[in-house]
């Protein structure tokens, strides 16, 4: 088994079936909330950490009542950029409520204590 002890950095994935309820393409806030504060367990243990978040796509389509998986290029475009401000809102009030910053950079972000 590696030891972990000495990482300084950690990258998390979450993907969008991982962000969404079960079933739906609804952001799944409880999830959030519960990422933010493991998250921030390792924030107070001195460790960065950076999120690598799909979910975006699923946001948009959800808020223009798109049920069915986005095909179209352009369509697919259009719910990212209608649902990255979502997402990120989503994240920013999960952490927030640590005390923790977090902030994008086009397709990842950092979350600072």
């Amino acid at each position: 088994m590696r030891n972990f002890e000495n990482v300084k950095k950690i990258v998390i994935k979450i993907g969008t079936n991982t962000l969404t309820k079960e079933g739906t393409i609804e952001i799944d806030t409880g999830y959030v909330s519960r990422i933010a504060r493991q998250i921030n367990s390792l924030l107070e243990t001195g460790r960065q950490v950076v999120i690598i978040s799909s979910g975006a796509i699923g946001m948009g389509a959800d808020q223009l009542d798109l049920a069915d998986k986005v095909k179209d290029t352009k369509m697919r475009q259009a719910c990212a950029a209608i649902g990255q401000p979502l997402l990120m809102a989503e994240y920013r009030k999960s952490f927030a409520h640590y005390g923790v910053t977090s902030a994008v950079s086009k397709t990842w972000a950092t979350v600072t204590p």
